[in-house]
């Protein structure tokens, strides 16, 4: 749980949203392949802007943090988090996804299986389910800072660093463990579309 300085945000979220980047790319559809140049352009505009967010919505929330204490600084913090991932996560998979939307995805006949050519409409579409995903992701990220709140308000927080270290890492994973679940069951792995909702060749 490092201070919300404008160092930390900005490292913490390059750091984060490489890995999302990465995440991102490794998981496009196969059906528009991607260049060196597509991947460099995607990258620096994915982590640009989910970091500018980041930044933007630290800046709002400045004059409160600045004024908060104790459970209202934790609470505004996490808020903050929260929100700032949520953006950041669907910026960088809009971003990273371009490829697909500029060049359509292949579409497969529901009977029988048969690629029946590119859509750009349908890659919308998908990338926008997959962006939409993110913000799932992003919405337990709260959660470790409620919990550690919660423990500290009992008297139960660890004041050696070889727990309380362990302690915020186990919080974490925990939240992982629902969160990544969460966001990949609200959307269904293989989707259909209405031919009304394509190009006029389908």
């Amino acid at each position: 749980m490092m201070p919300p300085t404008i160092f930390n945000t900005v490292t913490v979220h390059v750091a984060n949203q490489s890995y999302n980047a990465v995440m991102n790319y490794g998981n496009a559809n196969a059906s528009s392949p991607y260049t060196k140049e597509d991947i460099g352009k995607s990258y620096a505009m994915a982590v640009a802007a989910s970091v500018g967010v980041s930044l933007l919505i630290r800046q709002i929330n400045a004059k409160r943090s600045a004024s908060a204490t104790g459970a209202r600084l934790i609470m505004l913090n996490a808020f903050t988090s929260t929100v700032a991932c949520m953006c950041g996560g669907f910026a960088n998979n809009w971003f990273m996804r371009q490829v697909e939307m500029e060049r359509g995805i292949e579409l497969n006949d529901p009977d029988t299986g048969e690629a029946i050519g590119k859509s750009r409409a349908c890659a919308k579409a998908a990338v926008m389910q997959t962006a939409s995903s993110r913000i799932f992701l992003a919405m337990p990220v709260a959660l470790p800072a409620f919990a550690l709140l919660a423990i500290e308000k009992v008297g139960l927080m660890p004041k050696s660093p070889m727990l309380s270290i362990p302690l915020q890492v186990g919080l974490i994973c925990a939240q992982l463990t629902f969160a990544v679940p969460m966001s990949m069951a609200a959307f269904p792995q293989i989707a259909t579309i209405k031919a009304s909702d394509l190009e006029p060749e389908f």
